[in-house]
């Protein structure tokens, strides 16, 4: 926590005469019971799924092995110098 954040805690415990655990505690059982889970729209996600899709069909295959290679060589190259 920083210090501008524990100072205003500190200060509004202050102002409504609580001990600043108890405060605390409060926000956090608030914060707590108010939280909602995110709303999951599969619409959405299958229209993402297909984009990402789309975008992969569209790169040019790679070639794992000869990267691998030529980064080595690469190196070894540097190490001789």
């Amino acid at each position: 926590m920083s210090d501008k954040d524990y100072n205003r805690l500190a200060s509004q415990a202050k102002k409504l005469s609580l001990p600043l655990d108890v405060l605390v505690q409060r926000l956090l059982h608030v914060s707590l019971d108010n939280m909602t889970e995110p709303a999951l729209d599969k619409q959405k996600a299958k229209a993402a799924l297909v984009g990402l899709r789309e975008i992969s069909n569209n790169l040019s295959p790679v070639d794992a092995v000869a990267i691998a290679r030529q980064s080595r060589e690469d190196l070894e190259q540097r190490s001789m110098v």
